[in-house]
């Protein structure tokens, strides 16, 4: 698939507003650095330390933490691509609040699991959500939202390599949301690119989707 449009309207207008600015309670923001010789060697208690409207970002490395849960409205920025890797046992990156960036990263290697359908970036009932920018490596399902809104998914690199329906997930699933954008991403190897069911007011475009099962 190459270049699918479309379908609407004046909440379109919000989500480029959304692309360069969003809006947080916070007045004050701190800068929180995540890596080796940091403030925190870990990516957990970093985001346990930070206050909504923070930035943390992720410095160069492998990152092996297990299930990553955002529960602030923050951004989460990688430095030279660090490694998130899930070591097929975990959900990666769980967000769980509006107002958050995911930017980046290198996120690989999530569980898989028929029943929960755990995903390399997963979003929770959340709205005004960048995901830019980042390498998704042997996943299940890439990223995936469920009863979002005003989301950006935007040059993502999205790779899998399974053979059969059954061992892999979409790309970019989307389910039950609304006013998404999804923009220029790369995708292959996933049971289907870019899936969409009872979304509206949404946008795909300028993606590159090739190779995956069906």
């Amino acid at each position: 698939m190459r270049g699918n449009i479309f379908i609407n309207s004046n909440k379109l207008f919000l989500l480029f507003f959304l692309y360069s600015f969003i809006v947080i309670n916070n007045v004050v923001a701190n800068v929180i650095h995540v890596g080796k010789g940091r403030s925190f060697s870990a990516i957990k208690p970093a985001l346990e330390y930070a206050k909504n409207g923070d930035t943390v970002f992720v410095h160069a490395g492998t990152y092996k933490e297990g299930n990553i849960v955002i529960k602030k409205s923050i951004s989460l920025i990688g430095i030279d691509k660090p490694i998130l890797d899930g070591e097929l046992k975990y959900e990666i990156l769980s967000v769980l609040v509006s107002n958050v960036i995911i930017k980046g990263l290198q996120v690989q290697n999530c569980s898989r699991a028929m029943m929960n359908d755990p995903g390399a970036i997963k979003i929770y009932d959340s709205k005004n959500i960048i995901i830019e920018d980042n390498i998704l490596l042997n996943n299940f399902f890439g990223i995936s939202l469920q009863y979002s809104k005003h989301c950006l998914i935007k040059n993502n690199f999205i790779k899998a390599s399974q053979k059969e329906e059954y061992q892999s997930g979409n790309a970019i699933h989307c389910w039950k949301s609304d006013s998404l954008q999804i923009i220029g991403n790369k995708i292959s190897g996933h049971r289907d690119g870019i899936y969409f069911e009872f979304v509206t007011a949404s946008v795909i475009l300028r993606n590159i989707s090739e190779n995956n099962l069906r």
